[in-house]
């Protein structure tokens, strides 16, 4: 993809879209443990 857009709109997207997943994912392994021992505390 880079080879093909180097830089532009389509590249700029990717990238955008690949940080919010790695930032989901992170915050998806931080929050559930929160949440299963929340509740399984109560």
């Amino acid at each position: 993809m880079m080879a093909v857009d180097m830089g532009g709109p389509v590249n700029k997207a990717a990238y955008t879209f690949a940080v919010g997943t790695i930032l989901t994912t992170v915050a998806l392994l931080i929050l559930k443990p929160t949440l299963v021992a929340g509740v399984t505390a109560k």
